[in-house]
């Protein structure tokens, strides 16, 4: 039968636990040395049993609850990562689904400014018509035929939302001028090609007003979107800017 062996001290504390009893057994001799006792201790240190089995009772518990807290700063650690981590992909998301409503609601303004533009084209195209009718009625009103060409002509090259609001404007004063015209000319006022044009224009009117509503009020939809915590950070980082509300009067 073997001899039972006791447990090995790891080298990595028989230091502190050496040092440990040192000042267990400096702390229990309250009588002092004496010069013989001294010459002793500086040949050989001789440490009592139980205090050596005390000090490495203590360093062990040192050490265990140094690992404890080790165990717990490392399980905060993994927290917070995974804490970072999800707080991440959420902040992604909301961006993504900001940037995804700003988006939708920028494109809805043009697809609707695109609808508003059909109709005002759609009344420029009614000038050629004009003109031909003052054409034949009277040759002489070249001032008025040059107006409406020049309204037609300014829409037709605006490539932008102001330009095209300016023009829209050029285009209504020159209706009206060839509307005052008319009503001083009985055969062009009494005429049916003027009576359908007018039909055309009064309908044409009336869709672009409607196209207009439209129109601002999805600008307000999208104003209000980019105004509006948090989107507004979104907007300002992908650079949303606001709309312009259609003002002219048409």
């Amino acid at each position: 039968m073997s001899q039972h062996q006791e447990p090995k001290i790891p080298d990595s504390i028989a230091n502190e636990v050496l040092q440990k009893a040192s000042e267990l057994y400096a702390q229990s001799n309250t009588q002092g040395y004496s010069l013989t006792e001294l010459q002793e201790i500086g040949e050989k240190v001789e440490i009592p049993a139980e205090i050596m089995s005390e000090a490495l009772n203590q360093v062990r518990e040192k050490h265990r609850q140094l690992q404890i807290i080790k165990e717990k700063k490392e399980q905060q650690l993994k927290i917070i990562k995974l804490s970072s981590f999800i707080l991440g992909i959420l902040i992604t998301m909301a961006t993504i689904f900001s940037y995804n409503i700003l988006n939708s609601q920028r494109e809805e303004v043009k697809a609707r400014w695109a609808q508003v533009e059909n109709q005002l084209q759609r009344k420029a195209d009614l000038i050629p018509t004009l003109i031909n009718l003052t054409q034949a009625q009277a040759n002489q009103e070249n001032q008025l035929i040059l107006l409406l060409e020049n309204a037609r002509q300014e829409y037709l090259k605006a490539d932008n939302f102001q330009e095209k609001l300016v023009s829209t404007e050029r285009i209504n004063e020159a209706i009206n001028q060839f509307n005052q015209y008319a009503l001083n000319n009985h055969n062009l006022a009494s005429s049916q090609v003027f009576i359908n044009l007018q039909y055309e224009i009064a309908g044409t009117e009336n869709r672009i007003a409607t196209e207009r509503m439209r129109y601002n009020q999805s600008v307000q939809r999208y104003n209000q979107s980019v105004r509006s915590f948090p989107l507004s950070i979104i907007a300002n980082l992908t650079n949303f800017q606001e709309e312009s509300f259609f003002q002219a009067n048409i």
